[in-house]
């Protein structure tokens, strides 16, 4: 999520399952007869073979989909209109038609859905590890499920909206380092913010309203010109235009008539694409060009729609695909956080190597970027805000594999609190492996301990090298001295400026080939 940065870079990698012999990305939808089912997405965004997952009565309008329980699998949570209730489905592996199966449980009772599950929205609200959700009926009251860690949640009724409540994301809009909700209103078009109030409460707050929209089905946040503010697209009624919000990072945005960069077709309003009727969607990087892209399901064409975002605000023509069989407009993605290794290439983070590590100033990264095919291409390591970083910003891309050593140094002497280091590593053929590493990063330092230096394994040691504080010598550390910093920071600093040149002198030469 965004912070202040040396530069952004949007890195939203979509799960990449190892499915027996097929690795595949999937997407949920819930549809207007009350089937929810898995769509398996290609490599190039396109829509692969559906699964069945249950049928759980009539217009189940909304799904969610995440690591509930932590073990690796995508979990979904939807509810049905017809019996008042919210399921839980834990995932149980996958059986012998190489598809996922689940396990249904009942989570929560007498929810008023008023005919409609409506949207939902994930997010890790009170920063404990484990996801939570927000979702309604077709209701004005947001509920949000805060994990309890064991498939059970806990409810807590939000401020209501006026009339019913429509489109739902999830997201750091205010940079505050929790997890806000964005919601859509009926008849007024509105939309609200709902601000975490570190982790314990909301605060309602109206951000904006659609033009020429009266059932913002569609909301959906990510960072999509790049500016390293989230941003929304909203819109998606009966005439299935969007409208670009542009975050200002602050939890206020920019509203569409204000916003006249990029235009589509000279639309005063900066609509990056219609479609046609009432839509739903969600933001992921599906062909993986590190920019966030939609995947979206509609009402009345029975299709869904994948449309590829260029990272200016901008996005090509929606493409669609008549897969969805009946009206839909619920949909979710799964993000995984660790990126299979089994035939891909190696991607391991070894240091910092604990959960909460405290780390400040320069950080040096270690760790394993190869490939065991011989087929290594490059590595990149990213930082983002939070456990759930929606925004990433790279610190650092090599094309030599390292098969253990230092990965990069990031600059994090700005910054506090916690934060997400990712690598990610890529093959020629364009597999990628991943590892992720979540830490403390604190450089409210005082004048008294200025001297003293903080190890990546948590110890802090004065100058001659006397451990004053941390685990000792039960984990081994690397003892950074700051002259040594310093020094590699002016050598990392040159071996990027020639990088830099390298890379404007390959594009060159690859226009003078065009």
């Amino acid at each position: 999520m965004p912070v202040k940065r040396l530069l952004s870079l949007i890195f939203m990698l979509l799960i990449t399952v190892n499915l027996s012999a097929v690795t595949t990305n999937i997407a949920v939808v819930g549809d207007n007869t009350g089937v929810i089912k898995y769509y398996e997405i290609n490599s190039d965004g396109t829509i692969g073979k559906v699964v069945f997952i249950e049928d759980i009565g009539d217009n189940v309008w909304g799904v969610g989909c995440e690591d509930f329980n932590q073990d690796g699998l995508p979990d979904i949570v939807s509810g049905s209109p017809n019996d008042g209730k919210i399921y839980l489905y834990v995932n149980q592996g996958i059986n012998a038609g190489n598809n996922y199966y689940f396990n249904r449980i009942t989570i929560a009772s007498n929810i008023d859905m008023n005919n409609y599950m409506l949207d939902f929205g994930v997010g890790d609200f009170n920063n404990d590890g484990y996801p939570d959700f927000v979702c309604s009926g077709n209701t004005t009251t947001p509920l949000v499920f805060i994990n309890n860690q064991n498939n059970s949640f806990s409810i807590q009724a939000l401020t209501p909206t006026t009339y019913y409540l429509r489109g739902k994301d999830t997201g750091d809009f205010d940079e505050d380092n929790d997890v806000d909700i964005v919601v859509g209103e009926y008849s007024s078009g509105d939309l609200y913010m709902y601000r975490n109030n570190n982790y314990n409460t909301f605060t309602k707050i109206k951000i904006g309203t659609v033009p020429e929209c009266n059932s913002p089905y569609t909301v959906i946040a990510g960072d999509f010109d790049e500016d390293g503010h989230l941003d929304i697209i909203a819109g998606g009624d009966v005439y299935g235009d969007t409208y670009f919000f542009k975050g200002k990072g602050n939890g206020s945005f920019a509203i569409p008539e204000d916003f006249q960069t990029p235009l589509v077709d000279g639309n005063p309003y900066g609509t990056p694409f219609d479609f046609n009727t009432y839509a739903a969607g969600v933001s992921f990087d599906l062909d993986k060009d590190v920019h966030f892209d939609i995947i979206a399901v509609n009402s009345d064409k029975y299709e869904i729609s994948t449309i590829k975002g260029k990272g200016d605000g901008s996005f090509e023509e929606p493409y669609y695909e008549d897969t969805t069989y009946e009206s839909a407009l619920g949909i979710s993605f799964f993000q995984k956080k660790y990126y299979p290794r089994n035939q891909f290439p190696d991607a391991q983070i070894n240091n910092p190597s604990i959960t909460y590590q405290w780390c400040t100033n320069h950080i040096i990264i270690s760790g394993t970027a190869s490939d065991p095919n011989s087929d290594f291409s490059e590595y990149t390591l990213f930082y983002g805000e939070g456990i759930y970083p929606i925004v990433w910003n790279k610190i650092t891309n090599n094309n030599t594999a390292v098969p253990g050593g230092t990965l990069g140094i990031w600059d994090a002497s700005n910054l506090n609190g916690i934060y997400t280091i990712k690598l990610v590593v890529k093959d020629a053929k364009g597999n990628l492996s991943g590892d992720e590493a979540i830490v403390n990063v604190n450089n409210k330092i005082t004048t008294a301990t200025q001297n003293y230096v903080v190890t990546l394994n948590g110890e802090v040691v004065e100058p001659g090298g006397v451990i004053l504080a941390g685990k000792g010598n039960t984990q081994t550390g690397l003892i950074s001295r700051k002259i040594e910093l310093e020094t590699i920071k002016r050598e990392l600093a040159e071996i990027e400026k020639e990088i830099e040149a390298s890379m404007n002198e390959k594009s060159i030469k690859t226009k003078e080939i065009e």
